[in-house]
């Protein structure tokens, strides 16, 4: 197997842990809206991932969501990923013609555990 097709077989993986993940906690919060019901899905990239609504939906996108979304995501994907946490809101645009998927909530992280100057 080259190291390729294992990038992309981890990132197919860690996409399908990270929705299971977010399925299973925010199903409940969310008015039972989860990926089965097509209300979201998950982008891995190189440097985060981007949680996308598929609008119109029963949830509010706002800091309280973005806030939980993170504490699941970190919680899952640690010690692989460390995500960096922001101040608010961290939208982002979607390059697609479908109005209904047109944006996404981006949580950057870094690989490993993060250490800053304040651990040291």
């Amino acid at each position: 197997m080259t190291s390729q097709s294992r990038d992309v077989l981890n990132q197919s993986f860690l996409q399908s842990y990270l929705l299971q993940s977010l399925n299973m906690a925010l199903g409940a919060l969310m008015q039972g809206e989860t990926s089965y019901t097509n209300s979201f899905n998950v982008i891995i990239q190189e440097d985060g991932f981007v949680f996308v609504p598929r609008l119109p939906c029963a949830y509010i996108l706002d800091d309280d969501l973005y806030k939980k979304i993170f504490l699941i995501a970190n919680a899952s994907l640690y010690p692989q990923y460390t995500l960096l946490k922001q101040n608010a809101t961290y939208f982002v645009p979607l390059e697609t013609d479908d109005l209904h998927t047109q944006r996404g909530l981006f949580f950057p992280w870094k690989r490993g555990i993060f250490r800053t100057f304040s651990d040291s």
